[in-house]
């Protein structure tokens, strides 16, 4: 989501359908208290839980950069 890819392209990093991908979404906007992607992602680097933007790096939906796949940190309270 940080990185700006749509539900499909993240589905298909992630071998999950795209309708997960949303579910999952749903799930992080409810814990972190918003309505949209821009702010569950302003909202999770203000919390500390992703990088700051000079940190993250855009990436493609084809490209298979493997250290666009490295996983974000996550809280542990985010898990549940």
């Amino acid at each position: 989501m940080a990185q700006g890819l749509t539900g499909t392209a993240i589905g298909r990093r992630l071998g999950i359908s795209p309708r997960t991908v949303t579910k999952h979404q749903e799930k992080l906007y409810r814990k972190l208290q918003v309505s949209d992607r821009v702010t569950a992602v302003l909202r999770a680097q203000s919390w500390g839980l992703l990088p700051v933007n000079e940190e993250l790096r855009p990436a493609s939906p084809e490209s298979p950069d493997s250290s666009a796949r490295r996983p974000l940190p996550v809280d542990e309270d985010l898990r549940r």
